[in-house]
Protein backbone atom coordinates (compact mmCIF):
# COMPACT_ATOMS: atom_id res chain seq x y z
CA UNK A 1 0.00 0.00 0.00
CA UNK A 2 2.61 2.79 0.78
CA UNK A 3 4.48 1.91 -2.15
CA UNK A 4 1.23 2.59 -4.30
CA UNK A 5 0.92 5.93 -2.60
CA UNK A 6 4.32 7.00 -2.70
CA UNK A 7 3.84 8.01 -6.37
CA UNK A 8 0.96 9.52 -5.74
CA UNK A 9 2.58 11.74 -3.12
CA UNK A 10 5.37 12.84 -5.30
CA UNK A 11 3.00 13.42 -8.33
CA UNK A 12 0.64 15.69 -5.55
CA UNK A 13 4.12 17.51 -4.64
CA UNK A 14 4.94 18.33 -8.38
CA UNK A 15 1.66 19.84 -9.28
CA UNK A 16 1.65 21.82 -5.90
CA UNK A 17 5.11 23.25 -6.76
CA UNK A 18 3.45 24.16 -10.29
CA UNK A 19 0.83 26.61 -8.42
CA UNK A 20 0.94 30.30 -7.72
CA UNK A 21 2.65 30.97 -4.08
CA UNK A 22 -0.56 31.30 -2.50
CA UNK A 23 -1.64 27.95 -3.61
CA UNK A 24 1.55 26.30 -2.44
CA UNK A 25 1.51 28.06 1.08
CA UNK A 26 -2.42 26.54 1.47
CA UNK A 27 -1.00 23.60 0.30
CA UNK A 28 2.04 23.55 3.05
CA UNK A 29 -0.71 24.59 5.28
CA UNK A 30 -2.89 22.50 5.36
CA UNK A 31 -0.31 19.49 5.21
CA UNK A 32 1.35 20.56 8.42
CA UNK A 33 -1.87 20.53 9.91
CA UNK A 34 -2.24 24.49 10.92
CA UNK A 35 -4.41 25.20 8.31
CA UNK A 36 -7.80 27.16 9.90
CA UNK A 37 -10.93 27.55 7.88
CA UNK A 38 -12.44 31.15 8.14
CA UNK A 39 -15.08 31.86 6.01
CA UNK A 40 -16.63 35.22 5.76
CA UNK A 41 -19.40 36.17 6.87
CA UNK A 42 -22.19 35.13 9.88
CA UNK A 43 -20.61 31.34 9.18
CA UNK A 44 -17.24 32.23 9.83
CA UNK A 45 -18.71 33.33 13.54
CA UNK A 46 -20.73 29.65 13.37
CA UNK A 47 -17.49 27.89 12.44
CA UNK A 48 -15.38 29.73 15.21
CA UNK A 49 -17.61 28.83 18.20
CA UNK A 50 -17.44 24.63 16.46
CA UNK A 51 -14.02 25.15 16.69
CA UNK A 52 -14.17 25.94 20.22
CA UNK A 53 -15.92 23.30 21.06
CA UNK A 54 -14.44 20.84 19.04
CA UNK A 55 -10.72 21.89 20.05
CA UNK A 56 -11.82 20.95 23.44
CA UNK A 57 -13.74 17.38 22.38
CA UNK A 58 -17.31 18.27 21.71
CA UNK A 59 -17.19 17.23 18.54
CA UNK A 60 -21.27 16.47 19.12
CA UNK A 61 -21.88 20.36 20.59
CA UNK A 62 -19.31 21.53 17.33
CA UNK A 63 -21.63 19.51 14.78
CA UNK A 64 -24.76 21.00 16.12
CA UNK A 65 -23.14 24.32 16.18
CA UNK A 66 -22.35 23.96 12.53
CA UNK A 67 -25.76 22.06 11.46
CA UNK A 68 -27.73 24.99 12.70
CA UNK A 69 -25.30 27.54 11.04
CA UNK A 70 -25.81 25.86 7.27
CA UNK A 71 -28.16 28.48 6.06
CA UNK A 72 -25.79 31.16 6.47
CA UNK A 73 -23.09 29.39 4.77
CA UNK A 74 -22.70 31.40 1.42
CA UNK A 75 -20.07 29.35 -1.89
CA UNK A 76 -17.32 31.79 -2.40
CA UNK A 77 -18.32 30.98 -6.14
CA UNK A 78 -20.84 29.41 -8.45
CA UNK A 79 -19.22 26.54 -8.68
CA UNK A 80 -18.81 25.29 -4.77
CA UNK A 81 -21.82 22.71 -3.21
CA UNK A 82 -20.09 22.85 0.05
CA UNK A 83 -18.06 24.30 2.72
CA UNK A 84 -14.89 21.41 1.87
CA UNK A 85 -12.94 23.70 3.78
CA UNK A 86 -14.42 22.14 7.23
CA UNK A 87 -12.38 18.75 6.12
CA UNK A 88 -8.97 20.94 5.86
CA UNK A 89 -9.21 22.19 9.11
CA UNK A 90 -7.45 19.62 11.22
CA UNK A 91 -9.87 20.48 14.58
CA UNK A 92 -13.18 20.00 12.17
CA UNK A 93 -12.20 17.61 9.93
CA UNK A 94 -13.11 14.89 12.99
CA UNK A 95 -16.07 16.35 13.57
CA UNK A 96 -17.78 15.46 9.89
CA UNK A 97 -18.16 11.97 9.79
CA UNK A 98 -19.77 9.94 6.25
CA UNK A 99 -23.43 10.33 7.79
CA UNK A 100 -22.77 14.44 8.93
CA UNK A 101 -21.27 14.61 5.87
CA UNK A 102 -24.14 13.40 3.84
CA UNK A 103 -26.43 15.39 5.76
CA UNK A 104 -24.32 18.58 5.10
CA UNK A 105 -24.95 18.12 1.58
CA UNK A 106 -28.57 17.49 1.77
CA UNK A 107 -29.14 20.61 4.14
CA UNK A 108 -30.70 23.57 2.00
CA UNK A 109 -27.64 27.00 2.45
CA UNK A 110 -27.76 30.19 0.30
CA UNK A 111 -31.24 31.08 1.25
CA UNK A 112 -33.16 27.85 -0.19
CA UNK A 113 -35.78 26.03 1.85
CA UNK A 114 -36.48 22.55 1.30
CA UNK A 115 -36.25 20.89 4.51
CA UNK A 116 -33.70 19.43 6.18
CA UNK A 117 -32.92 16.05 6.61
CA UNK A 118 -33.06 14.42 9.86
CA UNK A 119 -30.55 14.78 11.71
CA UNK A 120 -27.56 12.36 12.39
CA UNK A 121 -27.34 10.89 16.04
CA UNK A 122 -24.68 12.26 18.51
CA UNK A 123 -21.59 10.34 18.87
CA UNK A 124 -20.25 11.35 22.09
CA UNK A 125 -21.45 9.42 24.76
CA UNK A 126 -23.51 11.38 27.45
CA UNK A 127 -22.03 12.24 30.72
CA UNK A 128 -19.28 10.26 32.50
CA UNK A 129 -20.78 7.23 31.77
CA UNK A 130 -18.25 5.79 29.76
CA UNK A 131 -15.95 5.79 32.26
CA UNK A 132 -17.65 2.99 34.24
CA UNK A 133 -18.34 0.59 30.91
CA UNK A 134 -16.75 -3.01 31.22
CA UNK A 135 -13.64 -2.26 28.89
CA UNK A 136 -12.37 0.50 31.13
CA UNK A 137 -13.25 -1.18 33.67
CA UNK A 138 -10.88 -3.94 32.98
CA UNK A 139 -7.31 -4.08 35.21
CA UNK A 140 -4.01 -5.11 34.04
Amino acid sequence: MALAIRPAWWRTQEVTRQQPAEVQELAQRIHDGTFAYEPPGPFGEVVDRARKLARWGDCDGAWRVLRAGLPLWRPPAHDVLAPVGLLADPLLAPVITLERGKELLGTPRAGRTEPAPDPTEDLDPTGLAWLASEASMKLG
